[in-house]
């Protein structure tokens, strides 16, 4: 997986600077009925538990640069800076899959992406000591510029 940095010969070059835009936890949390009627509280599920309002992990702040433009299509690290409070542990996913590694609960976390033309969706899940989540979300859109252009 190649680096999107000087030393990659200028393969990469950054977009406008990282967007800051943190959204408050999720108070409430509904599922799917079993029966198909829409949603219900988990609570009347028989067999389930519901989770008695939001998580003790907050997400104070998510940085990522929301574009990156690469000259061929590549596999890239970007950056993410985050902070958190009251998280026993935090996860990034991209585009649904989970990063591998373990990220501190504040601080910076290198997340890989493909400099493939396409917008990729990076979520910062943040994990209360009772397994309670808290999720905040940034979209990177990357671009592609054709090798010998």
């Amino acid at each position: 997986m190649g680096l999107c940095a000087p030393a990659v010969l200028g393969a990469c070059a950054s977009g406008s600077e990282p967007v800051v835009q943190t959204l408050p936890p999720r108070t409430s949390s509904t599922t799917a009925d079993p029966d198909g009627g829409g949603s219900t509280d988990p609570g009347s599920i028989p067999g389930t538990t519901a989770a008695t309002g939001p998580g003790d992990a907050t997400i104070t702040s998510l940085e990522v640069k929301n574009q990156i433009s690469c000259t061929g299509s590549v596999e890239i690290t970007t950056g993410a800076a985050y902070a958190t409070e009251g998280a026993s542990s935090v996860a990034f996913v991209v585009d649904g899959e989970q990063v591998p590694g373990s990220p501190p609960t504040s601080g910076s976390f290198d997340i890989p992406l493909s400099c493939d033309g396409r917008s990729h969706t990076v979520l910062l899940v943040a994990v209360d000591a009772e397994g309670r989540t808290t999720i905040d979300s940034r979209v990177v859109l990357t671009s592609t510029t054709p090798l010998g252009n």
